[in-house]
């Protein structure tokens, strides 16, 4: 399943992308990817990075928590912290990554790809027992992205991708239940966003090989930088 915005758009493919806007045409575009563990957000962040790469925009590929002391900490530190004060020790890493290294990359005219973003915590911060009012606020300052991706499967294949990967945080190897949990929420943060007036899209990755679904997101990225930005309230 593909929900863009609430609108349907025809796939272009990755050649679409440098027709869509030229490389000199090229401004500053953050991307971003959310979803449960197992659904597949790196190994599709990675691939949709490289093939906008291909097709001649300036792209970077990063993720959060990000590599930076603070970003370490806050990954693992999920069985150390719990409610607020893990909360708010992975939002001061997200705006730092903002300022230090996503924001200087839109500046330059880049095509930012990052693996997690805010939706995340509107989920993950919600199974720690926050409420959703707390975590919005928590980032009222914070930019939003030009298109929140959002990718879901089958929720046993998430538990199975996940355990195949290995678990490095207490949000990952969840039981039928609470991963069900999981799914339903990130499900609601799709809408919350789109109802906001952001751009989403929402793909199924149950039965989609990697691949096909970057190509479908790059064709996503096209739509954004040919329509240009929508009104937000």
């Amino acid at each position: 399943m593909i929900r863009f915005g609430g609108r349907a758009h025809a796939g272009e493919g990755v050649a679409g992308v440098e027709n869509a806007v030229g490389v000199g045409a090229v401004t500053g575009l953050l991307v971003t990817l959310d979803g449960p563990s197992g659904a597949g957000k790196t190994t599709v962040s990675a691939l949709v990075a490289d093939q906008l790469s291909r097709a001649g925009l300036p792209v970077l590929h990063t993720a959060q928590p990000s590599r930076s002391a603070l970003g370490q900490l806050a990954r693992r530190g999920t069985y150390k912290y719990h409610g607020a004060a893990l909360s708010c020790l992975v939002a001061a890493d997200r705006y730092d990554h903002l300022t230090r290294v996503i924001e200087p990359a839109l500046a330059e005219g880049q095509v930012v790809v990052c693996d997690r973003y805010v939706p995340s915590a509107l989920v993950l911060d919600r199974l720690d027992g926050l409420d959703a009012a707390f975590v919005w606020n928590l980032y009222r300052y914070i930019r939003w992205p030009d298109l929140a991706a959002f990718l879901a499967a089958d929720v046993v294949t998430c538990l199975e991708r996940a355990a195949a990967r290995g678990h490095y945080s207490r949000f990952h190897g969840h039981d039928l239940a609470m991963a069900g949990r999981e799914a339903a929420l990130y499900r609601e943060a799709a809408g919350e966003l789109e109802r906001h007036g952001h751009r989403t899209v929402v793909i199924d990755t149950t039965a989609e090989n990697p691949s096909a679904v970057a190509a479908r997101l790059a064709d996503h990225v096209s739509a954004v930088r040919r329509d240009g930005p929508i009104s937000s309230d």
